[in-house]
């Protein structure tokens, strides 16, 4: 079949090495596929590890406030941490936990 440059402006636009896709067989095609799914992978990767680095932070500007200025601060104490992920647990965030 050849070089196939369909998508190739896409890929290039996204900051993808390679320009071209060589489909000479079903090799070619296999490679070309996992190629592009290990590309957009690697962008969701960073995405998603942006997201949640700023999530992060935004949670604990609120729990340092809190802890700071909270009008019922005294009666956690040391044990804020356990009772924000006891309250969590209720709601079921998912992936948010004491840890956090």
């Amino acid at each position: 079949m050849g070089t196939v440059f369909v998508a190739c402006s896409l890929l290039k636009n996204s900051g993808m090495e390679k320009t071209e896709i060589q489909l000479s067989g079903i090799n070619g095609l296999v490679q070309a596929i996992q190629d592009t799914n290990q590309f957009f992978l690697g962008k969701v990767q960073r995405q998603i590890n942006t997201s949640l680095t700023l999530r992060n932070r935004v949670i604990g500007y609120y729990i340092a406030e809190y802890d700071q200025y909270g009008i019922d601060r005294a009666e956690y104490g040391q044990t804020l941490f356990a009772k924000i992920a006891e309250k969590l647990k209720a709601v079921k965030p998912g992936s948010i936990r004491e840890r956090h």
